[in-house]
């Protein structure tokens, strides 16, 4: 397959598992979807020319060598998203959005600049929903910058509450947050977007061999 043996300067990433697999996996959408094939027996790896009497054992070690690709990303990265998502949707996603839901759940006022109030403390998936656990807070402070709560006086933990994002508002808005995170931050497109690749090459192979 044209682009399947690269050299480490092919492209500069400091994860090369996720190099790995990512390239290999756009080899593979390349080969199927460019219309690819061994037109002959004469392989060239670097400056050697072999010829192999049987061309499906490269494609076969092809295969292997892609879910090889798929096991060292997953073994070496699988906590990652989940530890970056956590903090991205958080500090760096505007939560204005969430913060309405909470105060409308609750029949409360999202905390305002110096006020005592319900702020969201921790955005979490629980099962099929996401929520949040909120904190009324007895004096909070606010980044001038960004707009988010930069400091916390005391809680209230008899008025602290979970909120479920469930029913068309809550999956409205748990839709907008997660779709800012993915679109605004790094944990989706450095651990997300490889596994994404991988199973688009299995597609291809897929509709290659049965549509095509």
């Amino acid at each position: 397959m044209a682009g399947f043996f690269y050299g480490d300067n092919v492209v500069d990433d400091k994860n090369p598992e996720r190099r790995n697999l990512s390239l290999a996996s756009l080899s593979f959408v390349a080969y199927f979807w460019g219309g690819g094939s061994l037109v002959a027996d004469n392989v060239t790896l670097q400056f050697i020319s072999l010829k192999f009497s049987r061309p499906e054992v490269l494609a076969l070690l092809a295969w292997v060598t892609l879910f090889w690709f798929l096991y060292r990303y997953w073994l070496l990265n699988r906590n990652k998203f989940h530890d970056s998502y956590a903090v991205e949707i958080l500090s760096r996603v505007n939560r204005e959005d969430a913060n309405q839901y909470v105060a409308k759940a609750l029949g409360n006022k999202a905390a305002e600049d110096s006020e005592e109030g319900l702020h969201i403390d921790k955005i979490y998936w629980s099962g099929l929903h996401m929520r949040a656990d909120c904190v009324w807070a007895l004096k909070v402070g606010r980044n001038t910058d960004t707009g988010r709560i930069s400091s916390r006086t005391g809680a209230d933990p008899k008025r602290s509450q979970e909120v479920v994002f469930d029913g068309i508002g809550g999956w409205r808005t748990a839709i907008v947050i997660n779709s800012r995170v993915f679109a605004l931050t790094e944990g989706f497109s450095s651990y997300l977007v490889p596994y994404v690749l991988f199973f688009i090459a299995l597609l291809s192979a897929l509709v290659s061999l049965f549509l095509m």
